[in-house]
């Protein structure tokens, strides 16, 4: 196996999609074999949420590589992983192969291929089947094995009726996840523990719902791909009566749209009632009646989902942003004017789907950018837009995906030298909508990639003077640039070239 796919092939199994950058990296810019490069395309697709389409190159991949065992078993265990999401029943034939000739799969592969078999058993086969089992404790020692293998422990456990063992599993997978950090693992306990719990201990299961999604926006840019705590995070809130499930239904709506026609279990299909639901909680709040009314009326009513209209819960979520602004406010008066600008720029890159959502306050940022230096004027400003006013509030509003992307903006504002965050400030606020975009996605994976990976991968020319120009780091300046596809890196090319022209 050539050096450099092997170092990325041991980044995928310990990382698995967070790995994407370095994936289309090796894909385009490395010499490596048309067989390697079906199996790294079928990953790629499997985490777009492609399911069907994965297993098709897949299958290219698999007819190719008789001369290579190690790529063999390695291409065997993802087709099992994949079939798993397509409930297909070639998947129990694969299992049967896998764990019948384990003990002849190399060394590199077995790690990944004991996870594999260990969760597919605990999700569909009965308990009268023949288990598969690890006696080897080399397998405990790869701590991305051992999550999964956790996982399929708590799996096994929940099959049993055992919710105390199961949770005591999700719990060793989450902790062993983080140390990594493998979202997917994150992502998967604290979700799995969330829904689990959610009618015994609904409180815990909403606080674990929200950690869940802070996790999944911290790591991921399309949360299509992990539609299902989006889903749990929904659920959870109608049994908990919270009210930014306003918010998640706002969020669930515009991430629905990304998820596939028609691959397997996790499509538009499944999830089609969960949408169809969430848009009761999609208020349009601009013609709502006064605040202060509003406030003195319903001081003591709390949000109920059985036995209050959608009215009354429209008119509380809007003296909910009410109280959120004032709570900004307060925050804002109490740091210094260039803390209170990158808080609200912040705030403002965290937002999804601005053009439609927020319209005027995209026309209006530098304007409350500027008023932000006077509190009295910023005041002044939101009272004559609602839109604003709600805008603002999301600085002190806990929502969990708004939260993680606005730590993500603030760690890299805050990170840049003085002078060049200014011109960074300038340069993105005279972009249109679609280059801020664009922008801040870049920003976000900046933020998400500054970790050290062991690795270098030289700077696409594109970026140099960019990355010079605001003395960025190199390596996560480039796994931000490699976390576009190609078509998204010519429209970041034509936004970074035109800044440096009118530099």
């Amino acid at each position: 196996m050539p050096k450099e796919i092997s170092y990325i092939n041991k980044i995928i199994s310990t990382y698995g999609s967070y790995a994407k950058p370095f994936l289309n990296w090796i894909l385009e810019t490395g010499k490596i074999s048309s067989t390697w490069k079906a199996y790294f395309w079928a990953l790629k697709l499997y985490w777009k949420g492609e399911y069907l389409l994965a297993l098709s190159k897949l299958e290219k991949a698999l007819n190719k590589c008789n001369n290579s065992k190690t790529l063999y078993y390695l291409v065997l265990t993802q087709k099992l992983a994949f079939l798993s999401r397509v409930n297909s029943k070639e998947g129990v034939e694969l299992f049967h192969k896998l764990k019948r000739e384990f003990p002849y799969i190399p060394s590199y592969v077995r790690n990944i291929t004991s996870s594999t078999l260990i969760n597919y058993y605990n999700s569909f086969l009965s308990s009268n089947s023949s288990k598969f089992r690890i006696w080897s404790n080399r397998y405990y020692s790869n701590p991305s094995s051992l999550a999964f293998v956790f996982l399929g422990k708590a799996g096994e456990e929940l099959r049993k009726g055992n919710l105390r063992r199961a949770i005591f599993y999700y719990v060793k997978a989450f902790r062993t996840s983080l140390s990594i950090p493998h979202p997917t693992g994150i992502i998967n306990s604290l979700n799995n523990i969330s829904w689990n719990l959610k009618e015994r201990h609904p409180k815990f299961s909403l606080s674990l719902a929200k950690k869940a999604v802070y996790y999944c926006a911290l790591y991921r840019e399309d949360l299509s791909y992990d539609f299902a705590v989006l889903d749990t995070l929904f659920e959870v809130q109608k049994i908990n009566n919270d009210l930014s499930i306003c918010e998640t239904s706002m969020i669930i709506k515009h991430y629905y749209k990304f998820l596939s026609e028609s691959s397997g279990n996790y499509d538009k299909q499944h999830y089609k009632k969960t949408l169809e639901f969430s848009k009761r909680f999609c208020f349009d709040l601009s013609s709502s009646k006064n605040n202060e009314k509003w406030l003195d009326l319903n001081e003591d009513i709390k949000p109920d989902f059985n036995n209050l209209s959608l009215d009354i819960w429209a008119e509380l979520k809007r003296i909910s942003i009410f109280k959120d602004f004032w709570r900004t406010i307060e925050l804002l008066n109490n740091i210094s004017k260039e803390e209170r600008k990158i808080l609200v720029l912040s705030a403002f890159m965290s937002l999804c789907n601005r053009k439609k959502l927020f319209p005027s306050t995209s026309k209006k940022i530098k304007d409350i950018l500027d008023f932000s230096e006077n509190i009295k004027r910023l005041i002044n400003f939101a009272k004559r837009d609602f839109e604003v006013m709600k805008f603002l509030s999301y600085i002190s509003n806990d929502h969990p995906f708004f939260k993680a992307r606005m730590d993500l903006a603030k760690k890299f504002l805050e990170d840049l030298y003085p002078e060049k965050r200014d011109l960074f400030i300038d340069f993105y606020l005279s972009l249109e909508e679609k280059g801020r975009e664009f922008i801040d996605t870049f920003v976000r994976n900046y933020v998400r990639y500054d970790r050290d990976w062991h690795i270098k991968i030289p700077t696409p020319a594109e970026i140099v003077p960019f990355v010079k120009e605001f003395q960025l780091k190199e390596l996560p300046s480039s796994l931000a640039y490699f976390c576009f596809e190609k078509r998204e890196r010519r429209n970041f090319n034509k936004i970074i070239n035109e800044m440096m022209v009118n530099a």
